[in-house]
């Protein structure tokens, strides 16, 4: 999956998740984009081993390896794959590119306008 449409998903349909789920993915992305010390609350690690983000606690730990990148393309992957008839993917008619936002109807890449 592309960055630009890793950052389109989590910009614009994290709000499709539980309210604990989203807040677990938010501290998580707080931690690593600030490189703080992990020390994560017991719910949050048990939350994202029931969802499927994380297997165990050692995996978590090593989301500071991965990065921020990788931990929102999992993060993407996932309301895709769960919450695939709330996620709109907003292209282009006339060159199939990703558009600003779901709501946008003018291309950023070719200007197409499609009011």
């Amino acid at each position: 999956m592309s960055q630009e449409k890793v950052r389109y998903i989590i910009d614009y349909f994290l709000d499709v998740l539980p309210a604990d789920e989203r807040l677990s993915i938010f501290y998580i992305m707080s931690q690593l984009k600030n490189n703080n010390e992990f020390l994560p609350f017991v719910t949050v690690k048990d939350i994202l081993i029931k969802r499927g983000f994380i297997a165990s606690g050692q995996e978590l730990r090593d989301l500071h390896k991965e990065g921020i990148t990788a931990f929102e393309e999992k993060v993407a992957a996932y309301v895709l794959k769960k919450y695939a008839d709330k996620v709109y993917i907003n292209n282009c008619p006339k060159c199939h590119q990703l558009a600003r936002t779901p709501l946008a109807h003018q291309c950023k890449h070719c200007g197409y306008d499609w009011h």
